[in-house]
């Protein structure tokens, strides 16, 4: 792979994570303001923290992936080695970001009553099964 596809693909994951991570930001704020009494409840926010953590990792080393090769520090084939944490880091982060997200979506129609929970849960596992196809 060279070095403009590693660069291509890091700059897609920092623009995806800072965007889906401000999106899980915001709905856990919402959750939180709720203050449902149900336990679900405290699962969801669990859940949003770690999609907004999860994130915020995956967009640092993304955009630490981007200097790297920005920089020169990788300039042969044989330094994309260095940046291999790196990328994992980004990829591992950005995949339980996602199925994190999902769940706290799945979660968050028991806050309302039993059908819509088993509604939104139906629709967030038929996601994360896509999401796991395609990672």
């Amino acid at each position: 792979m060279s070095s403009d596809q590693i660069l291509g693909i890091m700059e897609q994951l920092v623009l995806l994570s800072a965007f889906l991570g401000g999106f899980s930001a915001t709905f856990l704020a919402a959750i939180v303001a709720v203050d449902s009494q149900k336990s679900v409840g405290g699962w969801i926010v669990v859940s949003s923290a770690a999609a907004a953590c999860c994130f915020i990792v995956c967009a640092a080393s993304s955009v630490a992936a981007v200097n790297g090769i920005q920089t020169g520090l990788v300039d042969a084939e044989d330094g994309f080695g260095a940046l291999k944490w790196i990328r994992l880091t980004s990829a591992l982060s950005m995949a339980l970001g996602m199925l994190s997200l999902l769940a706290s979506i799945g979660l968050s129609g028991w806050l309302k009553d039993r059908r819509t929970g088993a509604i939104t849960t139906t629709m967030a596992v038929a996601a994360m099964l896509i999401v796991g196809v395609l990672i």
